[in-house]
């Protein structure tokens, strides 16, 4: 019996895809697995799994394999055609242009928690990707892979290689530019503030190939309705106070009054939202330090000084005290794990 809402679920199309890939073939029971997923629930074409399966099969994939730029390299390989919806609309869209906007406008149908954004400048486009909550934020893997799909998919649908100028990483990591620029084919900036596909405004007028506006005018219907059917997600306070934590923590913790100050609210106001939401300020800042204290223990770049700063802690040793407050466990004892 499927326990998660549908607001917590997604179709299983793109991890069939990757768990299909000839690199992983090999590995998929034991990803599953690492998943704690059903095999069953990939057997048929569409059905749903929870949200945060594709971001675990991922981080298994790249550490299993030796792979750190799994992500992004899975997701240029993917082949784009799958059965989804979103697919068949993109395929058919007359140019690139509108091919986007319709990413942007139908991506909510199979995915209610993402968020697409189109940012225009005089002279390019961004692709923004994004999601409610704090998740996508740190999931690196599942941010490189998003990226890496939809730049593929664009690519095979116009027979362009050469599209994008720039991806944009807002993630958490801070190394590996260069390795990443040379899977996606262009210049990779880190730590942006949004995660982007960049495209001149040269491009957007490039036909799709094989498109079927007949067939797109009754898709595009289809999914109107479906999207009537299912309200886009709406961010919670919660959401936004972890952004807002996650952020901040580089230039030192964020502290409440601050917080408050940046979403337009009084301290008081904050607090009782938050709790209306079964949380508080410290519970949302010691989360977020945990999850940044985890993604950044795996980077063998980064010294434990440099991780207890990007956390927010003064020194390495209360950094120390409080991930043994949290974990049970010291972070070098983690980092070991983690590199390894």
């Amino acid at each position: 019996m499927n326990k998660h809402s549908p607001r917590d679920q997604v179709p299983n199309h793109l991890l069939r895809s990757i768990l299909d890939l000839p690199d992983v073939s090999e590995h998929k029971e034991d990803a599953i697995a690492a998943a704690r997923l059903d095999p069953e629930s990939l057997r048929d074409v569409g059905s749903a799994i929870p949200r945060g399966a594709e971001n675990t099969v991922l981080e298994f994939l790249a550490t299993h394999l030796g792979r750190p730029y799994a992500g992004a390299e899975f997701g240029i390989a993917l082949d784009p055609r799958n059965s989804s919806l979103l697919t068949y609309i993109l395929f058919n869209s007359t140019t690139l242009h509108h091919a986007l906007h319709h990413v942007q406008r139908f991506m909510p149908v199979s995915r209610p928690q993402a968020l697409i954004d189109i940012r225009e400048t005089q002279d390019h486009v961004d692709v923004v990707i994004d999601g409610i909550g704090t998740h996508l934020m740190l999931n690196t893997h599942l941010i490189e892979f998003s990226l890496g799909t939809l730049l593929g998919a664009l690519r095979v649908a116009t027979g362009v290689d050469r599209l994008a100028t720039q991806v944009g990483i807002s993630g958490a990591r801070l190394h590996g530019a260069k390795e990443l620029a040379a899977v996606y084919g262009c210049h990779v900036s880190l730590e942006e503030d949004a995660n982007y596909l960049r495209f001149p405004k040269s491009v957007l007028a490039l036909s799709i190939r094989d498109a079927d506006a007949h067939l797109l005018r009754h898709l595009t219907s289809y999914g109107e309705v479906l999207l009537s059917r299912n309200p886009r997600a709406v961010s919670r306070l919660t959401d936004k106070v972890g952004r807002h934590v996650l952020h901040g923590m580089a230039s030192g913790r964020p502290s409440m009054a601050e917080t408050a100050t940046a979403l337009g609210l009084s301290e008081r106001t904050l607090t009782r939202r938050l709790l209306e939401e079964g949380t508080s300020f410290r519970e949302i800042v010691s989360d977020a330090q945990l999850k940044l204290a985890q993604a950044f223990l795996s980077d063998p770049h980064l010294s434990l000084a440099e991780t207890a700063h990007l956390c927010g802690f003064s020194d390495q040793s209360s950094f120390t005290q409080a991930y043994r407050r949290w974990t049970g466990r010291t972070p070098k004892a983690d980092r070991m794990l983690l590199i390894k």
